[in-house]
């Protein structure tokens, strides 16, 4: 199920706010994590993350 239109991330400026977040990272593993996050567009994968 696509939510979002297609140039969703840029207005959100996701990618911008991945390279803030790897930038406060100490080490590298912390930067290996935000390297491999993505957009969740799953309603129920969304829904899954946020109960963990």
């Amino acid at each position: 199920m696509n939510i979002h239109p297609k140039h969703a991330l840029q207005k959100l400026d996701f990618p911008f706010i991945l390279n803030e977040l790897e930038n406060l990272c100490a080490g590298t593993l912390g930067k290996n994590l935000i390297q491999q996050q993505s957009f969740i567009i799953d309603v129920d994968v969304l829904n899954n993350e946020l109960h963990l």
